[in-house]
């Protein structure tokens, strides 16, 4: 067997315009071909362009992959090996039930509690992970400002093609799961009870404030893209901080699709890099492809600091790290990584800090008694 990856706009349609599909997925599929006595095998991931922010797409990012076999024969035995014979549900059970199964497959059995239904990303292609509509996958109604702000982020959550859902119906969405915690919150005023369990201001503090979602934050004027900040809360009253801003991550740092490094344009200026001299070695070793990183997006947080330093100034604003763990070494090697990162742009003044989603549930739960559905609904569905 020979193999190659390619860039994810490979045109494999006018290459292989006679494939024929052998397992679909969640993110792309799996085809097969023939061609002047070679068996080929198509690894397509290119649709995981779409669950990616535009800024974060290159033609470094490679989501193709060839696999070249001598004979049928061989090639059976490979897709027999890699299980795509097999349905996905069964695939991903078998697959020694990793920490990102792990998570996909809780919030299956959390839908099925609950009666949902549930469809593909493709629909009857894929595995059914997507609810059949956006409210499902929801706490509450969404507030009309945040369906307004999350349709001008560049993430395109709300929008599903070709008849397929929109990214946000995915149990295991990012987004979804942002805002199943933060948007109960946008209606009150006082905010004090979440900047605390959040450790974002001290117990004894009472911030008022606003709550936004998908916020830009240009860089420099030349980029198509400017950072997307997850949430953003704004308190009425500036004090040492001006703002406060929330990454919010789920699956993502376990997922077999690895995120990219930092494109090389980030450096043509050298004032984007005021004050943030050991950010930037750590920027030049993501640059342009991360390997220092295998759970952490750390260009991604890099770009992040660099939108919010040009909006508020050097360490006028907190930069909240807001992940999900897991059992096991991936997320004890996910830990090791965020507080890498945490020790070198805190070194330069950038406050930064983490916490998991667990670890919020938990403190937000001391509130039940004032907020009793919200609370039941994130314990059952996320510890």
């Amino acid at each position: 067997m020979r193999m190659e990856r390619y860039p994810y706009n490979y045109p494999i349609e006018e290459y292989f315009p006679e494939r024929r599909l052998v397992k679909g997925f969640e993110g792309g599929e799996v085809s097969s071909s023939e061609k002047d006595g070679i068996y080929y095998l198509l690894q397509d991931e290119g649709t995981m362009v779409d669950f990616l922010l535009p800024s974060d797409v290159n033609d470094l990012l490679e989501l193709v992959t060839i696999y070249e076999f001598d004979s049928e024969e061989e090639r059976k035995q490979y897709i027999q090996m890699r299980g795509w014979n097999k349905d996905e549900q069964s695939r991903l059970k078998d697959n020694n039930m990793n920490a990102y199964n792990k998570i996909i497959f809780k919030q299956i059995e959390w839908a099925k509690n609950r009666g949902i239904r549930l469809t593909g990303s493709r629909g009857k292609r894929g595995l059914e992970v997507y609810t059949t509509n956006l409210k499902d996958n929801l706490l509450q109604t969404l507030d009309e400002r945040t369906r307004r702000e999350l349709e001008h982020g560049d993430g395109g959550e709300l929008t599903g093609k070709d008849g397929q859902p929109a990214k946000m119906q995915a149990l295991h969405s990012s987004s979804a799961l942002g805002v199943n915690v933060f948007d109960y919150w946008r209606t009150m005023t006082d905010l004090s009870i979440l900047t605390t369990a959040c450790g974002l201001t001290a117990a004894e503090s009472k911030i008022t404030g606003e709550i936004h979602f998908e916020q830009k934050y240009p860089i420099d004027s030349r980029f198509q893209f400017a950072p997307n900040i997850d949430v953003m809360i704004v308190p009425h009253k500036e004090g040492k901080y001006r703002a406060f801003a929330i990454e919010c991550k789920f699956t993502e740092a376990y997922s077999p699709r690895k995120h990219g490094g930092l494109d090389e344009k980030y450096f043509d200026k050298e004032d984007h890099w005021s004050n943030l001299t050991a950010t930037r070695k750590l920027a030049l070793k993501v640059s342009p492809k991360d390997v220092d990183f295998e759970y952490l997006h750390a260009a991604q947080l890099i770009k992040h600091v660099l939108g919010l330093n040009r909006k508020y100034g050097h360490s006028h604003y907190r930069l909240l790290y807001l992940w999900y763990d897991t059992l096991g070494e991936p997320g004890y090697k996910h830990r090791q990584e965020v507080e890498k990162f945490s020790e070198i742009v805190r070194s330069d003044g950038v406050i930064f800090h983490e916490i998991t989603y667990q670890e919020l549930i938990i403190r937000l739960a001391e509130h039940r008694t004032d907020h009793s559905k919200y609370i039941t609904y994130l314990t059952e569905r996320f510890l």
